[in-house]
Protein backbone atom coordinates (compact mmCIF):
# COMPACT_ATOMS: atom_id res chain seq x y z
CA UNK A 1 0.00 0.00 0.00
CA UNK A 2 2.89 2.37 0.70
CA UNK A 3 4.16 1.91 -2.87
CA UNK A 4 0.85 3.15 -4.29
CA UNK A 5 0.87 6.11 -1.92
CA UNK A 6 4.42 6.99 -2.93
CA UNK A 7 3.68 6.66 -6.64
CA UNK A 8 0.53 8.74 -6.22
CA UNK A 9 2.61 11.63 -4.95
CA UNK A 10 4.27 11.76 -8.41
CA UNK A 11 0.97 11.41 -10.31
CA UNK A 12 -0.14 14.41 -12.35
CA UNK A 13 -3.89 14.85 -12.70
CA UNK A 14 -3.55 17.13 -15.70
CA UNK A 15 -1.71 14.67 -17.95
CA UNK A 16 -2.39 11.24 -16.32
CA UNK A 17 1.31 10.56 -15.95
CA UNK A 18 3.99 10.01 -13.37
CA UNK A 19 6.18 13.10 -13.39
CA UNK A 20 9.72 11.96 -12.68
CA UNK A 21 12.95 13.93 -12.77
CA UNK A 22 14.06 12.48 -16.10
CA UNK A 23 10.72 12.13 -17.93
CA UNK A 24 6.99 11.52 -17.75
CA UNK A 25 5.71 7.93 -17.66
CA UNK A 26 2.15 6.93 -18.42
CA UNK A 27 0.26 3.71 -18.96
CA UNK A 28 -1.25 3.25 -22.40
CA UNK A 29 -3.76 0.85 -23.87
CA UNK A 30 -0.84 -0.83 -25.64
CA UNK A 31 0.84 -1.49 -22.27
CA UNK A 32 -2.44 -2.79 -20.80
CA UNK A 33 -2.78 -5.26 -23.67
CA UNK A 34 0.78 -6.51 -23.17
CA UNK A 35 0.44 -6.80 -19.39
CA UNK A 36 -2.99 -8.44 -19.28
CA UNK A 37 -3.85 -9.82 -22.72
CA UNK A 38 -7.22 -8.05 -22.59
CA UNK A 39 -8.94 -7.34 -25.91
CA UNK A 40 -9.28 -3.86 -27.40
CA UNK A 41 -11.20 -4.40 -30.61
CA UNK A 42 -14.48 -5.86 -29.35
CA UNK A 43 -17.61 -3.96 -28.32
CA UNK A 44 -16.63 -0.86 -26.36
CA UNK A 45 -17.86 -0.58 -22.80
CA UNK A 46 -19.94 2.50 -22.04
CA UNK A 47 -22.79 3.56 -19.81
CA UNK A 48 -25.14 2.72 -22.68
CA UNK A 49 -24.19 -0.97 -22.80
CA UNK A 50 -27.28 -3.12 -22.46
CA UNK A 51 -27.40 -6.87 -21.96
CA UNK A 52 -29.87 -8.98 -23.92
CA UNK A 53 -31.61 -10.21 -20.76
CA UNK A 54 -31.45 -7.76 -17.85
CA UNK A 55 -31.18 -9.38 -14.43
CA UNK A 56 -32.38 -7.80 -11.19
CA UNK A 57 -30.55 -8.67 -7.99
CA UNK A 58 -31.20 -8.27 -4.30
CA UNK A 59 -30.51 -4.93 -2.71
CA UNK A 60 -28.24 -6.50 -0.07
CA UNK A 61 -25.02 -7.28 -1.91
CA UNK A 62 -22.46 -7.62 0.88
CA UNK A 63 -19.47 -9.72 -0.20
CA UNK A 64 -19.97 -12.46 2.39
CA UNK A 65 -23.67 -12.80 1.64
CA UNK A 66 -23.07 -13.02 -2.12
CA UNK A 67 -20.41 -15.72 -1.77
CA UNK A 68 -22.89 -17.93 0.09
CA UNK A 69 -25.43 -17.56 -2.74
CA UNK A 70 -23.02 -19.03 -5.30
CA UNK A 71 -22.59 -22.57 -4.03
CA UNK A 72 -24.71 -24.68 -6.34
CA UNK A 73 -23.18 -27.25 -8.69
CA UNK A 74 -25.11 -26.08 -11.74
CA UNK A 75 -25.35 -22.30 -11.41
CA UNK A 76 -28.23 -20.41 -12.96
CA UNK A 77 -27.75 -17.37 -15.20
CA UNK A 78 -28.44 -15.14 -12.19
CA UNK A 79 -25.80 -16.93 -10.09
CA UNK A 80 -23.23 -16.67 -12.90
CA UNK A 81 -24.00 -12.98 -13.29
CA UNK A 82 -23.64 -12.56 -9.54
CA UNK A 83 -20.26 -14.34 -9.69
CA UNK A 84 -19.02 -12.06 -12.49
CA UNK A 85 -20.28 -9.02 -10.58
CA UNK A 86 -18.42 -10.20 -7.46
CA UNK A 87 -15.25 -10.87 -9.48
CA UNK A 88 -15.41 -7.48 -11.24
CA UNK A 89 -16.02 -5.58 -8.02
CA UNK A 90 -13.64 -7.35 -5.68
CA UNK A 91 -10.74 -8.54 -7.83
CA UNK A 92 -10.68 -6.90 -11.27
CA UNK A 93 -11.76 -3.30 -10.55
CA UNK A 94 -11.10 -3.37 -6.77
CA UNK A 95 -14.15 -1.36 -5.72
CA UNK A 96 -13.72 -0.17 -2.11
CA UNK A 97 -16.31 -0.90 0.53
CA UNK A 98 -18.17 -3.84 1.96
CA UNK A 99 -20.85 -4.14 -0.73
CA UNK A 100 -20.78 -5.00 -4.39
CA UNK A 101 -21.40 -2.01 -6.63
CA UNK A 102 -24.46 -2.43 -8.86
CA UNK A 103 -22.85 0.00 -11.30
CA UNK A 104 -21.24 -2.96 -13.05
CA UNK A 105 -24.34 -5.20 -13.22
CA UNK A 106 -24.91 -4.62 -16.94
CA UNK A 107 -21.24 -5.40 -17.59
CA UNK A 108 -21.44 -8.64 -15.55
CA UNK A 109 -24.59 -9.65 -17.41
CA UNK A 110 -22.89 -9.06 -20.78
CA UNK A 111 -19.95 -11.24 -19.68
CA UNK A 112 -22.37 -13.96 -18.58
CA UNK A 113 -24.10 -13.78 -21.98
CA UNK A 114 -20.77 -14.24 -23.76
CA UNK A 115 -20.63 -10.78 -25.34
CA UNK A 116 -17.02 -9.99 -26.19
CA UNK A 117 -16.07 -6.63 -24.71
CA UNK A 118 -13.06 -4.34 -25.12
CA UNK A 119 -11.74 -4.51 -21.58
CA UNK A 120 -8.33 -2.85 -22.08
CA UNK A 121 -9.59 0.73 -22.65
CA UNK A 122 -12.18 0.29 -19.88
CA UNK A 123 -9.56 -0.93 -17.41
CA UNK A 124 -7.21 1.93 -18.27
CA UNK A 125 -10.00 4.48 -17.77
CA UNK A 126 -10.93 2.89 -14.44
CA UNK A 127 -7.29 3.00 -13.33
CA UNK A 128 -7.02 6.69 -14.27
CA UNK A 129 -10.24 7.42 -12.39
CA UNK A 130 -8.94 5.55 -9.33
CA UNK A 131 -5.62 7.41 -9.41
CA UNK A 132 -7.44 10.72 -9.78
CA UNK A 133 -9.57 9.84 -6.77
CA UNK A 134 -6.51 8.77 -4.78
CA UNK A 135 -4.62 12.00 -5.46
CA UNK A 136 -7.68 14.23 -5.19
CA UNK A 137 -8.69 12.80 -1.80
CA UNK A 138 -5.09 13.14 -0.60
CA UNK A 139 -4.43 9.42 -0.22
CA UNK A 140 -7.59 8.47 1.65
CA UNK A 141 -7.97 4.81 2.54
CA UNK A 142 -11.41 4.72 0.91
CA UNK A 143 -10.09 5.04 -2.64
CA UNK A 144 -10.32 2.10 -4.94
CA UNK A 145 -9.36 1.06 -8.41
CA UNK A 146 -7.32 -1.52 -10.27
CA UNK A 147 -4.07 -0.45 -8.60
CA UNK A 148 -2.73 -3.98 -9.13
CA UNK A 149 -2.20 -2.91 -12.73
CA UNK A 150 -0.35 0.21 -11.69
CA UNK A 151 2.08 -1.90 -9.68
CA UNK A 152 2.81 -4.17 -12.65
Amino acid sequence: KWAISTAASFWSLSCNSLILRSRMISLTIHAIVHLTGLPTSNQHISALITPQTPIKLDTDLRYGKVQHKIESLAPTDEERTLFYLLWLSQHFLCVPGFKICKEYLALATCIQEGIELAFAPFLLGTLYRGLFSLVDKEIDHNCGGPFWLFQA
